[in-house]
Order: structure tokens, then C-alpha cells, then sequence
């Protein structure tokens, strides 16, 4: 695993654990939430001198990750969110991230929790 630095648009950047595919791209492996162009498990192409991502090469099928408050224990709503089919970090105190893979319909649209 290699830490990457996604760019965002006021010019930082936003850190995420990348595992590596080839020299110099990798499948991320952790949900960035401050990015709406970089999701979980999308390929990416990264420089690999500075370990700046470029770009997207192949979709991973994750929404963009959203920030969600919850009450009580981080265990019980981390899998209350996994039971519903989310990829779940922990975030601060009550707050996760959590990403949802799309799923298609016969009609070929996609699940509309997923928007």
C-alpha cells in the first residue's frame, strides 16, 4: 500500500491508502470524502515521483462517499450502514463516511440510494 495525494479543487490535497496495480497506478482502498472526482476502489493514475494522482482510469462503481451523523455507538451504526449494503469508515466522534456500490436494474438505471 502506497498514501496518494488527491487534488481538490481549492489546490490541497486529500490523502487515501492506494494498493498498487503497476508502477504507477493503484486501486484505492480507503473512502476519500473530501473529492467528488475520486471514489473508493477507482484505478487510478498517479505520478510516481510525487505519488500526485492524475486521473481515473477505470470507474470502481462506488458513489461519492457522504458524511452521515449517528447517535449512540460507533459499532451499532457501522453495521447498521454495512447491513444496508455501505462501505463504512469512521470519521470523529459521531460521524462516518460511507460509500455504496451501484447496482444496476434490468432497465440498466442505477439504484437510486446510490445518488
Amino acid at each position: 500500500m502506497i498514501c496518494v495525494d488527491l487534488p481538490l479543487e481549492d489546490g490541497s490535497c486529500e490523502k487515501v491508502w492506494v494498493k498498487r496495480r503497476s508502477y504507477n497506478t493503484g486501486e484505492i482502498n480507503n473512502l476519500p470524502f473530501l473529492t467528488k472526482v475520486y471514489k473508493y476502489k477507482d484505478v487510478i493514475e498517479f505520478d510516481p515521483q510525487t505519488l500526485n494522482a492524475i486521473r481515473v482510469v477505470k470507474d470502481g462503481g462506488y458513489a461519492p462517499t457522504q458524511l452521515v451523523r449517528y447517535k449512540g455507538g460507533f459499532s451499532e451504526a457501522k453495521a447498521e450502514w454495512e447491513a444496508k449494503g455501505y462501505e463504512v469508515e469512521g470519521m470523529v466522534l459521531g460521524i462516518l463516511a460511507v460509500a455504496r456500490k451501484f447496482t444496476k436494474t434490468i432497465g440498466g438505471d442505477s439504484n437510486e440510494n446510490n445518488r
